[in-house]
């Protein structure tokens, strides 16, 4: 807000006192007290629509999630409805000006879809009654059965993601994807791995010393990262890095699930025959690529190639690790 000149008192001398009587003052009070209540709970024509929060916002059946504002815009009572579901709340009381209402995702006639969420605020203030509508969130419903919105059960991995997510390993994001295609970087492989593990030093697993250049203390991944030195599943690159937001290869990837399984043909693998044309016998990791293959761990493409320095996808890995399981 723009505020008026001061009058330079130095040239015209200080303003003349005004009084004001017990009356004025208090219909002052009245005015001040109406345009701030008016300011919290009536938004302007002019301005958008205030926000609903819905978290998480994908919900299974029989799952819960909540529907609550952004900000504090709602004096006396909220109605909320989840159009298609069959869920409403009629007299939410919010307080000092919020409010957050719970529902479940019924677990009968349910049909899988993105439902809007719609929320109506009756406020005070200018005129008792008065509403505003927030602006329309939405909840998705996942198919039964189905983990990750983008990950159907007519999916190529959807055994080996669902697995994933079920065993901890990986989760998704908040919007219910998993984003299968999305490739994994070396500081996620590492918390991957160290999950399949069962995490052997609980799900945050402390860190004290740096472990490379780029991995130091406080690296939010650096517990894991030094697991898998401590293991001797990686030893890092030779300029003592360990590139941890480098998307990892099919190549790197399978030398640390050989390592992960106990390196069962020594710490240098031989190799006597090409596995693939990109993976001759003098290939720096075919003795580990070799020992996927026999594993059942990986195979190549349909063009019969293995592809060791393609980046690998979260779909991909998924696919290495659920041998593992046991």
């Amino acid at each position: 807000m723009e505020h008026n000149p001061q009058p330079d008192h130095r040239a015209t001398g200080p303003p003349p006192t005004r009084r004001h009587s017990w009356r004025s003052k208090f219909a002052l009070a009245m005015v001040a007290a109406l345009v701030a209540s008016f300011a919290l709970a009536s938004p302007s024509a002019s301005q958008e629509p205030p926000q609903l929060v819905v978290e998480p916002d994908v919900a299974g059946i029989g799952e819960s999630f909540l529907v609550g504002n952004a900000a504090s815009d709602c004096d006396t009572e909220v109605s909320v409805v989840v159009d298609g579901l069959d869920l409403w709340a009629p007299d939410v009381q919010p307080v000092e000006g919020n409010w957050a209402v719970e529902f479940t995702v019924p677990t009968e006639d349910v049909i899988a879809a993105t439902y809007e969420v719609n929320a109506t605020c009756i406020v005070t203030a200018p005129e008792p009654g008065e509403t505003f509508q927030y602006e329309t969130a939405f909840v998705t419903v996942p198919p039964v059965g189905q983990a990750f919105v983008d990950v159907p059960e007519d999916h190529q991995f959807h055994e080996q993601i669902t697995w994933m997510a079920d065993s901890g390993i990986a989760q998704g994001y908040d919007d219910g994807t998993f984003h299968p295609d999305w490739g994994v970087s070396r500081q996620a492989m590492a918390a991957f791995l160290y999950r399949l593990a069962g995490s052997p030093y609980g799900t945050d697993p402390a860190c004290t010393a740096d472990q490379f250049e780029d991995v130091p203390v406080g690296h939010p991944f650096c517990g894991e990262i030094g697991w898998m030195v401590v293991e001797g599943i990686t030893d890092g690159y030779e300029d003592l890095t360990f590139r941890p937001t480098d998307i990892v290869t099919r190549q790197a990837a399978s030398a640390f699930i050989y390592r992960l399984s106990g390196a069962p043909q020594g710490a240098d693998p031989q190799c006597t025959a090409g596995q693939f044309p990109d993976v001759p016998v003098e290939h720096q990791f075919c003795g580990e690529i070799a020992w996927m293959v026999d594993e059942g761990t990986a195979t190549g493409y349909a063009d019969g190639t293995f592809r060791p320095t393609e980046q690998i996808s979260r779909q991909a890995a998924a696919a290495f690790l659920y041998p593992l399981a046991g």
